[in-house]
């Protein structure tokens, strides 16, 4: 080997390294371009979308400077204070009708009168008529006490069986206001909920548009039943009218001018009127 060969040998050795690097920087680009192509596939996926929410803001803001109560403004802090308050004022008038029959009760008038008889405002009768009561029922207790022990009963178990049976009483009582307190509560609660349905089924109504007598009905059934009867009522009322007005102007003669000025009665040919012309 001469000394030319051994100068060429590294350089081809060289070179043969510089290729194989190449070919391994080709590879890798290749990889990197088929491991992003999916990746550019997930990014394409649609988004998804969202509900517009509505801005009651305006809304509150006009309504707490309109609205007042004892003379000052309301100040509303929801969409849902509106709808709740709304609810509550579909009731109002039926409240303000109860109202108006306590007030005139026949039990409240007689309280009135017996107070006045006797010289007291209603509340000072009614709790001179709990006083008595209670003195009465401590008196009866002291007569059963007294006549079990006549008749051979310790003290203390005559005693024992007196306060058995006002505490008896006593539960029985809160038995029955607490029964009171639920039947207030659930018809307070299908109130509520009728209004609520009102509102869904007639949410252009207004409040003062409802006449009394509708309220009135619907302490027979609701409020949704008693307004729809009284449209169909409204309804009927209608047509009834259209139908006198219809059968007035088929029944009215008719006229025409002559030339000279002169009013001519048309006879309505009987043939034509059977047939509904």
């Amino acid at each position: 080997m001469n000394e030319a060969e051994d100068q060429n040998k590294p350089v081809e050795e060289e070179a043969l390294v510089m290729d194989m690097s190449d070919f391994n920087d080709d590879d890798d680009v290749t990889s990197s371009e088929d491991t992003e192509q999916p990746n550019t596939e997930e990014v394409s996926t649609p988004a998804e979308t969202k509900e517009e929410e509505v801005d009651y803001t305006p809304l509150i803001s006009k309504l707490s400077k309109d609205i007042k109560y004892m003379d000052e403004e309301v100040e509303i802090g929801s969409y849902d204070d509106i709808v709740k308050n709304y609810q509550k004022g579909l009731d109002y008038d039926r409240k303000t009708k109860k109202l108006e029959e306590l007030e005139n009760s026949e039990d409240l008038v007689y309280i009135r009168s017996k107070a006045k008889e006797s010289g007291l405002t209603p509340n000072e009768y009614i709790k001179a008529l709990k006083d008595m009561e209670t003195n009465q029922t401590k008196q009866q207790e002291a007569d059963e006490l007294n006549e079990m022990i006549e008749n051979g009963v310790a003290e203390n178990i005559a005693k024992k069986v007196i306060d058995t049976n006002r505490i008896a009483k006593e539960i029985q009582q809160e038995k029955l206001r607490l029964k009171e307190d639920q039947d207030i509560l659930r018809a307070n609660e299908a109130k509520d909920n009728d209004n609520k349905m009102f509102l869904e089924k007639y949410p252009d109504v207004k409040i003062k548009d409802i006449p009394k007598e509708v309220y009135a009905d619907a302490e027979k059934t609701n409020l949704i039943t008693a307004y729809t009867e009284y449209q169909n009522k409204q309804l009927m009322k209608q047509l009834e009218e259209m139908k006198h007005n219809k059968t007035n102007e088929d029944t009215s003669p008719v006229t025409t001018t002559t030339e000279h000025g002169g009013v001519v009665v048309e006879k309505k040919d009987d043939f034509l009127t059977g047939l509904g012309f």
